[in-house]
């Protein structure tokens, strides 16, 4: 359910870019903008999940988030794991967020709850989701097969 866009070669020079930008202070880089509606547009994916077992910080905390540094966007919140680079430290604070907290909700939607992650997204599309495609999100694989 995804389209290369642009060369993926392209992420290296990214990587380096946003590691000088911001000391090498990041965890989690997504390789596009957001995800996309089925007529190829822009679609934001904004939300905060709420958890049975912990106080989740209001919507605004993660908004503010949210500002521009050079060619990308450092974001508060998203839906949608499909293409994004993880770095050592990013994987360590998921990784305890889990361990302590357990998995309540699906993944690309709890990955914004840990303390002080860092995480930005490109402002160039180098990788999306394909607009129609069939996917978990549309149309979850178990429903088809749960049928005769």
């Amino acid at each position: 359910d995804i389209e290369i866009i642009k060369d993926p070669r392209e992420l290296s020079h990214l990587i380096d870019s946003l590691d000088r930008q911001v000391n090498g202070k990041w965890d989690v880089l997504f390789t596009d903008q957001d995800t996309w509606d089925s007529s190829g547009q822009h679609v934001p994916c904004r939300g905060i999940p709420q958890r049975p077992n912990f106080k989740v910080p209001p919507l605004k905390f993660f908004l503010e988030k949210f500002k521009t540094v050079g060619e990308f966007t450092r974001i508060g919140m998203r839906y949608g794991a499909y293409s994004m680079i993880v770095r050592r430290s990013g994987m360590k604070k998921i990784l305890d967020y889990f361990k302590k907290h357990k998995i309540f909700n699906p993944y690309d939607i709890d990955f914004c709850l840990p303390p002080h992650i860092r995480m930005y997204c490109c402002k160039q599309d180098i990788v999306g989701t394909i607009p129609r495609a069939i996917t978990d999100n549309g149309l979850p694989f178990y429903l088809e097969k749960s049928q005769p």
